[in-house]
C-alpha cells in the first residue's frame, strides 16, 4: 500500500510497462474493455517517432497514476500536424491531488495539436483552465426514414468490402485505410455520379440500443446528399437502429428524421492552428478501445 505522503515521481510510459499499468489501474477502471484492447494503447500503431505512451506516475516504486497518449501525423489541407490524443488519465484516489503532475509535460511539446475525445466533467474543466477549447457534445442520430430511393436511375452504390473500398479511394483516404483496417471499426463507401463518401464507423450499444456511431466523414455534401437514399439498408447490414454523427460534422446541419443527441463525454482541444471541424475521431481511443 501507499500513503499520500510517500514520495511520487513522474516518467514516461513504455511498452514494458503495461502489465503493470492494466494490473494496477486499467483492469478495475472499465471492465467493459478487455485487456486485448488496452493493450492496444502501448503499441506504435502508426510509426510515430515518439516512443512512449504517456506517463506513469509512481508513489515508492509503485505506478499509482496513468495518463496515456495516442501520437500521430495527420494531413489537412494538404498541410501536415502533429496531434496528441490524451487517454485514460487514471490516478488512484489518495493520489489525486497529484494527477496534474502527469499532464504538465505533455503541455511542454511545442508545435502539438492537443485532443481529448472522452472527458469526464472534473477533466474537462482542467483542460479549459489550461487553455483548451470544447468542440460541443452535441449530435444527432438518423433514422431510417424519408422513403427509398432503389428504383431511382441514378441510384448510389454502397459498399461495405474492404477490398473493393480500397479500389475507389484517392489521396489521404488511402492512407486513413490502411492506418484503421486493422481495427474493430468498420469501412463504409457511398458512390455515386463519380464521387464517393467514406465514412468510418463502430457499432456500439448505446443505452442498450445498438447505434452506428461515425467516427470520420470524407465528403460532407455527398453524404448529406446521399444518405436518406442508403441509410435503410446500411443499418440493416449492421443491425443498428440509427448512425449517430456528431454536430461538428455535420458543419451547422441539421438533418431530417434525425434525434438530437448529448454525448455523454465532454470532447476539448488545443492546437496553434486548427479548429474544432478539423479534428475528427480517428487516430484516438476511440478507435483503440472501441467505445
Amino acid at each position: 500500500m501507499t500513503s499520500a505522503t510517500s514520495k511520487v515521481q513522474v516518467r514516461k510510459a513504455y511498452a514494458q510497462d503495461f502489465e503493470q499499468v492494466y494490473s494496477s489501474l486499467l483492469a478495475a477502471h472499465d471492465p467493459r474493455i478487455s485487456k486485448e484492447d488496452w493493450h492496444q494503447l502501448f503499441i506504435n500503431h502508426w510509426h510515430s517517432t515518439e516512443d512512449y505512451y504517456g506517463y506513469l506516475l509512481a508513489a515508492d516504486g509503485e505506478i499509482v497514476g496513468f495518463l496515456g497518449t495516442i501520437f500521430s501525423r495527420r494531413k489537412i489541407r494538404g498541410q501536415e500536424y502533429k496531434f496528441c490524443n490524451l487517454s485514460s488519465w487514471i490516478v488512484q484516489p489518495e493520489h489525486r491531488r497529484k494527477s496534474l503532475f502527469l499532464l504538465f509535460p505533455l503541455l511542454k511539446l511545442a508545435d502539438y495539436t492537443f485532443t481529448n475525445l472522452t472527458a469526464q466533467e472534473h477533466v474537462a474543466k482542467i483542460h479549459r483552465e489550461l487553455g483548451f477549447t470544447e468542440m460541443g457534445s452535441g449530435a444527432q442520430i438518423i433514422l431510417p426514414l424519408g422513403g427509398f430511393s432503389w428504383g431511382r436511375p441514378h441510384k448510389p452504390e454502397l459498399i461495405f468490402d474492404p477490398e473493393r473500398i480500397k479500389d475507389h479511394l484517392q489521396g489521404d483516404d488511402i492512407m486513413i485505410f490502411n492506418d484503421h483496417l486493422a481495427f474493430k471499426c468498420s469501412h463504409i463507401l457511398l458512390e455515386a455520379d463519380h464521387d464517393y463518401c467514406y465514412l468510418i464507423a463502430s457499432r456500439l450499444i448505446k443505452k442498450r440500443v445498438p447505434i452506428l456511431y461515425v467516427h470520420y466523414i470524407s465528403n460532407l455534401p455527398l453524404f448529406v446528399k446521399l444518405i436518406y437514399q442508403v441509410i435503410f439498408k446500411m443499418l440493416y447490414h449492421f443491425k443498428a437502429v440509427g448512425l449517430l454523427v456528431e454536430d461538428r460534422f455535420l458543419e451547422g446541419l441539421d438533418l431530417r428524421w434525425a434525434i438530437k443527441y448529448q454525448l455523454p463525454h465532454y470532447k476539448l482541444f488545443k492546437s496553434p492552428a486548427l479548429q474544432a471541424q478539423d479534428i475528427d475521431n480517428l487516430y484516438s481511443e476511440r478507435i483503440l478501445l472501441h467505445y
